[in-house]
């Protein structure tokens, strides 16, 4: 028996620790063993960016041979909330062996997030697998997504966003709470090009309530504000709490306004995943 202990982390991606022992295992040959063994999977998804696991039906774990490309198993995991938990049997030590972690959208059929790693289990000892899954899908997210802070304290978090290639400007509105917070400043991250990008923000108002408007262009045609990949580190905000009575928690909500690429077009906001920050107070 091997448990998989897991955390699902705030700075949006997953870190799978898994914890194998396997005993006698040394022959490289996947398709006739015999003395194979079993991993037991729990991952604690209490971390998790809500928005993402409401529509994350699915986690799924493949094992396959790194030589052959051979898959020995596919493992689908259920879940207990918030764990997700499974077993994966028959896994082979002293072999090169890729690990891809899934969690999906069963309806669309979309991947949310992924990763995978290699690894080669020694027999007879305790490997650690970590396996980082990032967003697949189009995500504009706070780092981190969780804050804790007492009254009359200051924080920052970056804003990033994840999986838009060609990236050419975003607008988006900060709202948050005044009688527990204030957003003091925001300013453009310096891992961009300064010289070539707008970057305005302004404080307002209206029927629901206090927000910061903050967008960020580039002015040079055909470029991108993100990497190729299409992600990007693209504003730092500062915050402070306030000296009133705090609740136990407060939200700090995205409210994207509008993303442009660099061919011109216009990216729909439907297909734009947002996940908010929790800031929870402390006496």
């Amino acid at each position: 028996m091997f448990k998989l202990q897991t955390k699902i982390c705030s700075s949006v991606f997953i870190l799978l620790l898994f914890t194998v022992l396997f005993n006698g295992c040394e022959s490289r040959i996947v398709e006739n063993r015999t003395d194979l063994n079993s991993i037991k999977i729990e991952i604690n998804t209490s971390g998790a960016s809500p928005k993402l696991m409401a529509i994350v039906d699915q986690f799924i774990v493949t094992v396959s041979d790194v030589k052959s490309n051979q898959v020995i198993r596919v493992t689908p995991l259920q879940f207990n909330n918030p764990f997700v938990v499974g077993q994966i049997d028959a896994l082979p030590a002293e072999v090169d062996l890729r690990f891809t972690a899934e969690a999906i959208n069963l309806k669309t059929a979309a991947v949310i997030y992924s990763g995978t790693t290699i690894m080669n289990l020694i027999a007879n000892d305790t490997t650690p697998v970590l396996i980082s899954l990032s967003p697949v899908v189009p995500l504009l997210k706070f780092t981190p997504r969780r804050i804790v802070r007492p009254p009359l304290d200051t924080f920052s978090m970056d804003v990033k966003m994840f999986n838009i290639a060609g990236l050419y400007g975003v607008s988006f509105k900060v709202r948050y709470v005044t009688d527990f917070l204030t957003l003091d400043s925001a300013v453009l991250d310096p891992s961009l090009p300064l010289a070539d990008i707008i970057f305005f923000q302004a404080d307002s108002v209206d029927a629901f309530g206090v927000y910061k408007a903050i967008s960020i262009t580039h002015t040079v045609t055909d470029s991108s504000i993100a990497s190729t990949a299409g992600d990007a580190v693209l504003a730092k905000l500062f915050f402070s709490t306030t000296f009133f009575t705090l609740p136990d928690s407060t939200t700090v909500i995205f409210e994207p306004s509008g993303v442009t690429l660099s061919n011109q077009s216009i990216f729909p906001l439907g297909s734009l995943f947002t996940d908010d920050a929790l800031v929870e107070f402390v006496p």
